[in-house]
């Protein structure tokens, strides 16, 4: 049985108008898609200041062993001196203001202090469903006792609930009446009475915001809480420096 030959159109070669037409949709459509994932679900956030350290860095450091126990502290460099976080394992234990290290470590700081500002990946959909928690690291709207144009977006940590009441006793996060340690970052944390601080119950609608920083935290200890509606989404994973890419906790 004879079977015909089919002969094999050729190929319609593209014209260079539908090879760029067809460029031109491909890059609309990743554009699109990029400010849907940038709207609606992820955005990238870059740490501004130091009211976040030792968990996030947004400012001039070192890391230099301070007290020779072989491991590195971190020493942030502030307008009036230096200010070290005592490393011990993977947690910050102590932290305190040095007016003057000794000459040899100020050489140290000075041949180590460089810029370093964090970049994350913040969750804008992580509150749809289940509000905040505590211990969530939060970006939010600044409220507007402490609203400034050129810096409308702040993270902090979230310590305190609605109707919950928060204080700060011997430098611990207590939340009625008893000593936070759970989730177990608030073991380490150390917090200061700043701004004339006292105990205060937290408004319904809203949620009590620390710097992990205390000392140089502007936060809910001096301008309230922060409003659910204000917050914008989770921090929830650190990718910048390459060298401490890990998820926040």
């Amino acid at each position: 049985m004879k079977q015909e030959d089919k002969k094999k159109k050729p190929k319609e070669k593209k014209t260079i108008l539908q090879s760029i037409r067809e460029w031109i949709e491909i890059i609309i459509m990743a554009f699109v898609l990029a400010m849907f994932i940038r709207t609606f679900t992820i955005e990238l956030f870059r740490i501004p200041s130091g009211s976040m350290i030792p968990t996030l860095i947004g400012a001039r450091i070192a890391r230099v062993d301070i007290d020779d126990d072989g491991d590195k502290d971190l020493v942030v460099r502030t307008g009036v001196g230096y200010e070290v976080f005592e490393r011990e394992g993977e947690h910050y234990i102590n932290v305190y203001p040095v007016s003057s290290l000794p000459i040899d470590k100020q050489f140290q700081v000075r041949e180590n202090l460089h810029w370093e500002k964090d970049m994350i990946l913040v969750n804008k959909s992580a509150y749809w469903f289940h509000p905040p928690k505590r211990g969530d690291i939060i970006i939010f709207r600044v409220p507007k006792p402490e609203f400034q144009p050129e810096k409308p977006i702040y993270i902090k940590r979230v310590v305190g609930l609605p109707g919950e009441k928060v204080e700060i006793n011997n430098s611990h996060l207590f939340i009625n009446g008893k000593r936070v340690t759970d989730p177990p970052v608030f073991k380490y944390l150390k917090y200061t009475n700043s701004f004339g601080f006292r105990q205060t119950v937290v408004p319904e609608g809203q949620v009590y915001v620390f710097g992990d920083n205390s000392p140089i935290s502007a936060d809910s200890r001096k301008w309230g809480g922060v409003p659910l509606e204000n917050i914008k989404g989770k921090a929830f994973f650190r990718y910048y420096p390459f060298s401490r890419m890990k998820f926040l906790k």
